[in-house]
């Protein structure tokens, strides 16, 4: 892992929070980010498919106002870059490579779910102090309050990202070579267990009748998936 690597987790880590709670472009969304990861290592096939899964398993988890749910877009863009950087290292067991990646991005996703709770309460002063100025007519004061948040949430998240993404890129990169490598054939099956997975999400999401449209548009993507390739 080079220095730049942790960099790009850090900046998409800004991206992410920067258009969930200004921008609204969807660029936080797993299928988008994991692209872009997957872009940036050169595999954007690789990034595509795991951002369809991380978006599927995520899409039931919606933030409805105070509600602590997992930070699946940066669990899944942690995921992402773990796998596909050190898929060239250790393919010949990429099978376990992947299993703990997965791992290991639901766990980070867990976590920024944490730290997004947190920095609600942070931001309660943020909305006061914002009050006070507003009543005080201070509307450059405001301004600047606006600019100095935006840079505040980016920092934070980048920070938070790049940590997370190292820990979890060390981890696995010490882990997958105490596994027997014939460990490998029992995780065979692995991607067949993912698209299972996803199955079972889409199907409950369906009688639910939560994101009719997605799902859908999921049946169909998929269907064509297994056809076309």
């Amino acid at each position: 892992m080079y220095l730049y690597d942790i960099l790009i987790a850090a900046l998409l880590g800004g991206v992410i929070v920067w258009d969930r709670s200004s921008f609204l472009l969807l660029a936080s969304e797993p299928l988008i980010i994991c692209s872009a990861a997957g872009a940036y290592c050169g595999n954007l096939e690789q990034g595509v498919a795991l951002g369809i899964w991380w978006q599927i398993i995520w899409m039931g988890e919606l933030p409805i106002g105070a509600a602590k749910i997992p930070d699946g877009a940066s669990g899944a863009l942690i995921s992402t870059l773990i796998f596909l950087n050190l898929d060239n290292s250790f393919h010949q067991v990429r099978h376990i490579t992947l299993t703990i990646s997965i791992l290991v991005g639901i766990a980070a996703a867990y976590l920024g779910g944490e730290f997004i709770s947190d920095k609600r309460r942070f931001n309660i002063r943020y909305m006061n102090l914002a009050g006070s100025y507003a009543r005080a007519g201070k509307i450059k004061s405001l301004e600047n309050m606006f600019f100095f948040g935006l840079a505040e949430q980016f920092l934070s998240s980048a920070v938070f990202t790049g940590a997370i993404y190292a820990a979890g890129y060390f981890m696995v990169k010490w882990t997958v070579p105490a596994i027997p490598p014939y460990w490998d054939g029992l995780f065979a099956y692995m991607n067949a267990s993912l698209w299972g997975l996803l199955a079972a999400v889409m199907i409950n999401q369906f009688f639910h009748r939560k994101t009719f449209p997605a799902t859908i548009a999921g049946i169909i993507a998929g269907t064509a998936l297994v056809v076309f390739l």
